[in-house]
């Protein structure tokens, strides 16, 4: 290996280490979200896509670190029996990423299904409850209206009730003072209308 080899091949090193620090930073991130709020499927998918994201970071970058190593080591036979199975394995963690996101992709359409269907029976119960409000509203002014109806009613059984009565004493104190008059104007016919008798009583006879 030349002397001017080495700088590459020590940035790459540094590279790869960087990425699989980010990475790592990347699901901390996730974790922490899906924490603050679980039931958030972008957060979960975030978390899982960081996850296959991170192990593909790792495994790409701890191989070309370990080849860097091997190379340092005059190890290139080894890293050159080993290189096809690390990229099977990135290949693999790729495939899992995509497939993560084609799941979600059916999860969202899933999940956005569930939130209307929430939200619709949401607004369904808000309308019954405002309904049972109104109806029980409605139900006391009708009672309140009976009750006022009874007692009109009853006011005027007793206003009839009193007309009545006072229609029976009218009528019995009217047929006494007709037969009354009626023997009165009898006596006034043989006396004089000058006479003191008949001024007293003419009072009865008007």
């Amino acid at each position: 290996m030349t002397a001017s080899a080495l700088p590459i091949r020590l940035v790459d090193m540094a590279g790869s280490l960087v990425m699989i620090y980010f990475s790592l930073l990347c699901i901390k991130q996730a974790l922490r979200l899906v924490r603050h709020k679980a039931d958030n499927i972008v957060w979960t998918y975030l978390l899982w896509l960081s996850t296959c994201l991170g192990l593909f970071a790792v495994s790409r970058s701890g191989g070309h670190i370990l080849k860097q190593l091997f190379h340092l080591a005059g190890m290139d036979d080894t890293w050159t029996g080993l290189q096809p199975y690390s990229g099977t394995l990135n290949t693999l963690l790729l495939i899992v990423a995509a497939s993560v996101t084609l799941f979600f992709n059916r999860t969202w359409q899933v999940y956005q299904q569930i939130t209307t269907d929430r939200q619709a029976l949401q607004t369904a119960h808000a309308e019954l409850l405002d309904l049972n409000e109104t109806l029980e509203k409605k139900v006391q002014e009708r009672s309140n209206a009976l009750i006022r109806h009874e007692k009109q009613m009853a006011h005027a059984d007793r206003l009839a009730s009193i007309a009545q009565l006072s229609s029976g004493i009218a009528h019995e104190i009217n047929n006494p003072l007709g037969i009354i008059q009626g023997y009165t104007q009898l006596l006034l016919r043989g006396e004089d209308p000058g006479c003191q008798r008949y001024n007293e009583t003419m009072p009865l006879c008007s």
